[in-house]
């Protein structure tokens, strides 16, 4: 029984090296964060808003385009409806690659829009519009090729309108971090 084993043992070991030197082993993380040039990529981010009274992130969808291996645009529509507060927001952002790992990328980024909130409150509804621009850092780190995992932090100017009081008007300057997940094709 020992013989019939330690020759099965050994037939076992000898195919298994046979058929090692068929597999080949390729390595896809050389270029996960490069040649992005003609790349969009689909995915979802929050992003923040203030709308009349109070700071909050709304879900945002984005799509993302590599214009070449270090620009891309990117555009964004995010929306909100609660039982306090509905929210629409359009926007855009503009990244620059900083510095680019095998599979992480550092850029900056310049970013902005507007949009719409109704705050539907205890004293009856207040409607406010946002215009904001803003600048950060960010990385994106692609899991595998087509997958990535994006944080960004940075400074962003809010600009508030409220329809109901009439002309006021309110600048809010916030710290601002964002994080979100995009699939590229």
């Amino acid at each position: 029984m020992k013989k019939i084993f330690a020759a099965l043992a050994l037939i076992f070991a000898g195919h298994t090296l046979v058929f090692a030197q068929d597999v080949r082993v390729v390595d896809y993380t050389n270029e996960l964060a490069q040649n992005l040039g003609g790349r969009t990529g689909l995915g979802v981010e929050y992003i923040s808003y203030r709308g009349f009274d109070e700071n909050s992130e709304i879900p945002a969808l984005t799509v993302r385009y590599w214009i070449d291996d270090n620009v891309s645009v990117e555009a964004q529509l995010g929306w909100s409806s609660a039982k306090t507060r509905d929210v629409l927001f359009l926007g855009g952002k503009f990244l620059a690659i900083i510095k680019n790992f095998k599979t992480i990328n550092i850029y900056a980024s310049a970013f902005g829009g507007g949009g719409y909130a109704n705050n539907k409150g205890s004293y009856g509804n207040e409607q406010s519009e946002v215009f904001k621009f803003g600048a950060g850092l960010g990385a994106e780190w692609f899991v595998v090729d087509r997958l990535s995992l994006s944080f960004e932090g940075g400074l962003e100017w809010m600009f508030n309108t409220n329809g109901n009081i009439g002309n006021s008007f309110g600048i809010f300057g916030d710290l601002v971090n964002r994080a979100g997940v995009r699939f590229y094709w």
